[in-house]
């Protein structure tokens, strides 16, 4: 209720960092204005080309303005865009970080770990693996599929604090979801579209919750796709706990060559034995340790200097908050990024 849009009410931000996924439209041109001239001298198809990129980016600016509408805001919670090379405001109770898939700074590492330390509450959204499944061509052959595992570093954070991702994904050979796929079919008329849906053990169906926590009790079952499973350890003075587990039938896989085909996939688990149940989220709560314990702290990004005239932008955001070592706070981390991307 805390985090409700109200005013005076807290919120929860956002963090559009290490390429994950970001609710908020992208006001920047994919090319700058001052570049199309040089461009368009150096290649005349570009500027015809440069309406067709607006457009896509208009697109994609509204779809993602009716996420942040229909998903946060119009089930009554007020979300805003969290950027770690700047100070987390006081009005932030709760950072939700949605699939990092590359390196985050040091410095953007810190900011997490010293807004947990200060009692604030962090959300991971993990997106450990690229899941590539194009379309299949005329004799049903995959086209451009790959696996091809992240370079996020999110997990050495979050293993400090004892929820440490592993490097596999959650296989689920008999409960699992469908996932839809095109293919060109050959007709007497002609090439046609067909679509699909195919079992798919990547997308597992999970029932094990724990029904003593207030996160998840009131969940029958959730789909987590391409789900990355989570090895807990609960230090003195803090609870680390599994809120959703796979079945014990379920398996796990690090391959990058494990079939990504639909059916080849089934049967490559059929009668596989099953190394479960494994779990995929999980919550700590309590003391935390800084992970930049008994080491500098990081550098902050360097700030423009000011112009003559202006503020100086370090004085506008005040004194340099005191370093934490320790400190109460919570931190829940999924295994999928729930498909978002």
């Amino acid at each position: 209720a805390a985090l409700e849009d109200a005013p005076g009410r807290k919120h929860i931000g956002i963090v559009c960092a290490g390429g994950g996924f970001c609710p908020f439209p992208d006001t920047a041109p994919l090319v700058p204005r001052e570049l199309e001239a040089v461009l368009g001298q150096k290649n005349p198809i570009i500027p015809q080309l440069l309406p067709q990129l607006q457009q896509i980016q208009d697109q994609m600016n509204r779809f993602l303005a009716g996420i942040e509408r229909d998903l946060f805001r119009r089930r009554g919670f007020h979300i805003v865009q969290v950027d770690l090379n700047e100070p987390i405001t006081e009005d932030i109770a709760g950072l939700v970080l949605m699939g990092p898939r590359s390196t985050l700074a040091d410095w953007e590492l810190y900011r997490l770990d010293q807004f947990v330390l200060g009692g604030g509450s962090l959300v991971v959204l993990l997106n450990s693996w690229d899941v590539s499944i194009m379309n299949l061509d005329a004799k049903q052959q995959p086209r451009h599929t790959q696996l091809k595992k992240n370079a996020s570093n999110i997990g050495a954070l979050l293993g400090h604090w004892g929820i440490k991702p592993n490097d596999d994904l959650v296989v689920e050979p008999k409960d699992h979801d469908r996932i839809l796929v095109e293919s060109q079919v050959r007709t007497p008329f002609g090439m046609a579209t067909s679509r699909r849906h195919f079992p798919y053990p990547l997308v597992p169906v999970l029932h094990d919750m724990d029904r003593e926590s207030p996160l998840v009790r009131a969940i029958s079952s959730i789909t987590l796709p391409y789900a990355t499973p989570l090895t807990l350890e609960a230090p003195e003075g803090r609870e680390v706990r599994a809120l959703v587990k796979s079945s014990p039938d379920a398996s796990t896989t690090g391959d990058a060559n494990f079939p990504l085909e639909p059916q080849a996939q089934t049967a490559a688990v059929a009668g596989s034995t099953g190394d479960g149940p494994h779990v995929v989220a999980a919550v700590a709560t309590g003391e935390f340790t800084s992970y930049f314990k008994g080491k500098d702290a990081p550098e902050a990004p360097n700030k423009d200097t000011a112009k003559e005239g202006e503020e100086d932008p370090e004085a506008k955001e005040g004194p340099t908050p005191e370093r934490l070592e320790t400190g109460q706070g919570r931190v829940l981390v999924i295994g999928s990024n729930l498909g978002l991307e």
